[in-house]
């Protein structure tokens, strides 16, 4: 303020006013938020801001720029935006934009972008903080960028690297070509080239169910719409897949009585093992059940050790013996099984017996054979010797038979053996000794050197032919064979011609029965032989005959021992293949083993050969030891077909394959040339067996979207899924009772049918004002009728029946601010918020609604609550006309309200009081500015005095001592000196007239304030405008 005197009182009392008003509106605002039932004024919490509205984007002529442009949002401070490159799929991260346009600075001729844009507003809290809002995503747009590369068939030989994984896959990759829409990949099959992979869209691929030790060709081309790049030239590519699993060495250690560590070699990374298990149970009386092979534990062990805890004696039974063994699985491919480790159980507390029949024999004059008789329950023997009448030495552990190298020639040595098990040790037997023989001297033969025994089965029946090396100077020799017992002498010949025959060709063969005294040459059986030199010098009579005394015979050292398995009989075929899925991936094969006879031998392997679908390249694989096989590793949803032989250590198979290849499953005794039975036939031409894998478990769909179409109708869409056969979809229904989810077929209606299509409409649903909530789940079908986990559940909403428009009442309430407050129609639910639109001046809603007009109109997006809006910021003294509708889901919007005028306050009047006389003030402010009509305003200025209410009155003290009372507010009636306010307004009051006011008094504190208030006629639809009042004060001079 100016002209005046402000003593130091009034300043305090203005900053305790002040503070006191702050401090009001402070608790205004508290009260009025803790409760609901009352709007803020000022400082309200805004909602989440509109997504930005007209979102385009195009690409400026001669360019490969991608340039995007939005509205602005009321009340951002910024802008982010997220792009997708179409051929990617990936969307970026956030790029932060000030203004309303971006230009996008990666996007190249040919590309397709995806975009959407949003609002951040970032708001100061005062104390160092800040808080950030960010709106509603915008509405998709999507750019194709003119240009690229012309479209050309491949043209380049691509780099082709196979390479071996694990024993039946081989991963093939190679170098990409930009102009490739997808690969054509083929292997050879040793007749043709076969494709595999189909449109292989990646330049890789991993080619499984390989045979092990097979070497695979291939050949890989590039393929687009315009034609077929090259195929690679000879040498192909190829890749060599090892030849078998190797096989473990199993070892085993008795840790106590029922526990046993078993620990075998590892074959490599990545390997299984199946541990298995068989009881041997020894009867006493009745006959305790033995336990076949069985896995133990129930899984594929990835470790190299295992203990079992459960090695149990069996009650009843003379003994429990466990037999274990191992197999190895390297990428589903199983290998042979290990050599058999056993331990015998048993009877708790009972001492194992001590062995019987303890040999010893010396083979020659450094070797020394012990051999005894095995006891049940024995898990091991001790074995000790002794020289001569020496003392006996330590005990070692041995088994039977022992062959006892590196002694003394001409000694004599003596041995005891004992059994051992986890209940303890037995005594020592009785004593066997063997002296071996004086070393030769330098005329002595030598031992025959390269012994050698030899299976020689052929159609006669089992044989084996022993040769050697032949010994100068020798004339004979002697063999012996091992009966199980004792070595025991076999004859050369029948007669002296078969025996100089033996002795000259330095062989001999063996069959039959009779070989020596208990020994028979039989199928599947192992025999051990030894040999030395004899040479026999004549007497003085020149024969070699019983009772010559004079015959002198020289012998070598004994050999060391060989042995010979000889071959089984060929085994019977197995029959009864059984083939069962397990599963997308797995058959499991069962079958019977053929009969064991006189003409048949016990089988200890079989080969499976097996193709698959409608491919005839068979492959094979061995197992051993069992009669069943999981096939892992296989493609789901594909037939496989397999036929099963058995083999024995003579490498053949007594009938063939099973089914047979030429009668299949026929039973014996039908004739499939001449049966004319539909079963017989059948059984005929089964010359293989058929299995399919279950399909595949694809994923759910994914991007599932919900889309209103209108009232009574919602879209679904979703992504495909590669190799599904159909989707299945369910909505919750709760008129069910209890409510559940049911299946809707492709017209919409709950009768369970499946669509194969990706976009579903569901119909007939009710239309209600705010729309019908569903809900729904969906699930891929593939092949074999398998189905995937339903998905998540989406929100579909039907678009609203037609509403009516909200009641708007707008109220000014400062100078700058209008308050606006609204109400739905009672029949209005779902509302999701609210539009306001607004202009200054006086406008129509034919205006509003006139498209060419719309770049004066401001719009305002509310949320749903609450239903008020305190508008700030605007401009003094000046008309604004407010419209709006309420919005709902699904871009259904009610009708807009009838336009609502509003005047904001004129600005108070800036008032100055002087005195310089005693008997008049002089007053004097600003004219204030005022659009009483913006359509056609005549004057800007309120230059009347009747647009102006002042008042005066006088100090309390002053009034008190005046002749009337003057310290209420009174009119102040007089006329402008100048008789005009165009601009500067002044008045001198001289208090002339008007009881109770009296003129004005010399030496008095008189108070001034003066306001705008202007009449209903002269502002139409803004009935008593007023502004805020001005205050000043002045004394008059004394006299």
């Amino acid at each position: 303020m100016v002209g005046h005197v402000q003593t130091g009182d009034w300043t305090m009392n203005q900053k305790t006013v002040g503070l006191t008003l702050r401090a009001l509106i402070i608790a205004l605002a508290l009260i009025l938020a803790a409760s609901p039932g009352l709007p803020l004024l000022d400082g309200v919490a805004y909602a989440q801001s509109a997504a930005p509205a007209n979102f385009v984007g195009n690409v400026p002529p001669g360019t490969t720029t991608v340039t995007l442009s939005w509205d602005a949002v009321t009340g951002a401070t910024g802008y982010q935006v997220v792009k997708q490159d179409r051929a990617v799929g990936t969307w970026s991260a956030n790029i932060d934009v000030s203004g309303t346009s971006y230009t996008d600075p990666d996007s190249v001729a040919g590309g397709t972008y995806g975009y959407y844009v949003r609002a951040v507003t970032v708001v100061d809290n005062g104390d160092g903080t800040s808080t950030t809002t960010e709106g509603t995503w915008s509405t998709y747009v999507e750019v194709a960028v003119p240009g690229g590369t012309p479209a050309a068939p491949p043209t380049t030989v691509l780099t082709l690297t196979p390479t071996p994984s694990g024993l039946t896959t081989i991963e093939l990759t190679w170098t990409a070509d930009p102009l490739a829409d997808h690969y054509d990949l083929r292997f050879w099959t040793g007749t043709a080239w076969e494709r595999i992979g189909g449109d292989i869209q990646t330049n890789s691929y991993t080619h499984e169910d390989l045979t092990s030790g097979s070497r695979y060709f291939y050949i890989v081309r590039a393929v687009n719409d315009d034609g077929n790049g090259p195929w690679q030239s000879q040498p192909y590519p190829s890749a060599q897949l090892a030849a078998t699993t190797t096989v473990p060495v199993l070892s085993l250690e008795h840790l106590s009585r029922e526990r046993v560590k078993l620990t075998w070699t590892q074959v490599g990374e990545g390997a299984q093992y199946d541990l298995q298990r068989m009881t041997d149970v020894a009867a006493t009386g009745g006959t305790p059940a033995d336990v076949a092979w069985a896995r133990l534990p129930d899984s594929l062990l990835t470790v190299d050790e295992y203990i079992d805890e459960a090695a149990v004696y069996v009650e009843g039974s003379e003994g429990t013996t466990y037999r274990y063994r191992v197999f190895a699985v390297v990428d589903g491919d199983q290998g042979d099984f290990s050599n058999v480790m056993s331990v015998a159980i048993p009877s708790s507390g009972v001492l194992p017996p001590v062995p019987g029949n303890l040999n010893a024999s010396a083979t020659n004059s450094t070797t020394v054979v012990v051999t005894w008789g095995a006891v049940p329950v024995a898990a091991s023997y001790m074995l000790r010797f002794k020289t001569d009448d020496g003392n006996w030495g330590n005990a070692f552990t041995a088994s039977s038979p022992y062959t006892h190298s590196g002694r003394s020639p001409g000694t004599t040595y003596t041995y005891q053996v004992k059994s051992k098990n986890v209940n303890g040790e037995s005594g020592w037997s009785t004593e066997a000794e063997a002296e071996t023989p004086a070393a030769t001297t330098g005329s002595g033969l030598p031992t025959p050197r390269n012994l050698r025994a030899v299976d020689a089965t052929d159609a006669d029946g089992s044989k084996v032919t022993v040769t050697w090396s032949g010994v100068s100077g020798a004339n004979s020799y002697e063999i012996k064979i091992w009966d199980g017992d004792s070595w025991e002498a076999v004859s050369l010949g029948a007669d002296a011609t078969a025996i100089a025959k033996t002795i000259m060709d330095r062989s001999l063969t063996l069959m039959g029965t009779g070989v020596v005294t208990g020994v028979d040459i039989t199928p599947d059986a192992t025999y051990y032989f030894v040999i030395r030199a004899t040479k026999i010098t004549a007497g003085v009579d020149g024969t070699l005959h019983a009772g010559d005394d004079d015959v002198e015979v020289e012998t070598s050292d004994w050999s060391a021992p060989v042995n010979v398995m000889t071959k089984a009989l060929d085994p019977a075929a197995p029959t009864d293949l059984d083939v069962i899925p397990q599963g997308e991936s797995s058959m499991w094969l069962s079958w019977t083993p053929g009969a064991v006879d006189a003409t048949s031998g016990t089988a200890t392997s079989y080969t499976i050969e097996w193709r698959q679908g409608t491919s005839q390249s068979k492959r094979s694989m061995t197992v051993q030891g069992r009669t069943n096989y999981l096939h892992t590793n296989l493609s789901p949803n594909t037939e496989y077909f397999y036929r099963v032989r058995a083999n024995n250590n003579s490498g053949t198979s007594m009938s063939g394959w099973w089914p047979d290849q030429n009668r299949g499953t026929a039973a014996a005794g039908v004739d499939c040339a001449t049966t004319t039975t539909a079963a017989e036939q059948a059984a005929c031409a089964m010359t293989e067996m058929m299995g399919k894998t279950a399909a595949r478990q694809l994923m759910p769909p994914s991007n599932i979207m919900a889309e209103a179409m209108s009232t009574t109708e919602i879209k679904l869409t979703w992504d495909a899924v590669a190799g599904a056969t159909g989707y299945e979809i369910q909505r919750w229904d709760t008129t069910a009772t209890p409510p559940a989810w049911v299946t809707l077929d492709a017209n919409g209606a709950d009768d369970g049918n499946i669509t194969t299509a990706t976009t579903f409409t569901h119909t007939g649903l009710t239309a209600t004002i705010g729309g019908v909530t569903e809900y729904y789940i969906i699930r891929t079908l593939s092949g074999g009728g398998v189905m995937s986990q339903w998905s998540g559940a989406v929100t579909g909403m039907t678009k609203s029946e037609a509403i009516t428009a909200p009641t708007l009442d707008v109220l000014p309430t400062g100078q700058t601010t209008v308050r606006l407050a609204w109400s739905d129609a009672a029949t209005t639910v779902g509302a999701t918020g609210y539009e306001i639109q607004y202009a200054e001046g006086v406008w129509t809603a034919a205006q509003f609604d006139n498209a060419a007009l719309a770049s004066l109109f401001n719009t305002i997006s509310r949320g749903a609550s609450p239903m008020y809006y305190v508008h700030t910021g605007l401009n003094t003294a000046t008309r604004y006309t407010y419209r709006m509708r309420t919005t709902l889901a699904n871009d259904v919007n009610s009708p807009w309200t009838t336009p609502a005028q509003v005047v904001t306050r004129p600005a108070k009047p800036e008032l100055t009081a002087t005195a310089t006389v005693s008997n008049s003030v002089t007053l004097t402010w600003d004219a204030v500015t005022f659009v009483t009509d913006p359509a056609s305003p005549t004057a800007d200025k309120l230059d009347g005095l009747a647009d102006y209410e002042i008042q005066r009155r006088a100090s309390a003290d002053d009034a008190a001592t005046a002749d009337v009372d003057e310290s209420a507010w009174a009119p102040v009636t007089t006329t402008f000196t100048d008789g005009s306010c165009a601009t500067k307004c002044t008045l001198v009051d001289t208090g002339v007239v008007g009881p109770p006011r009296t003129g004005v008094k010399p030496g008095v504190m008189y108070y001034y304030r003066i306001r705008v208030n202007l009449e209903d006629t002269e502002v139409t639809g803004a009935p008593g405008v007023t502004s805020y009042w001005d205050q000043e004060k002045v004394r008059t001079p004394s006299n």
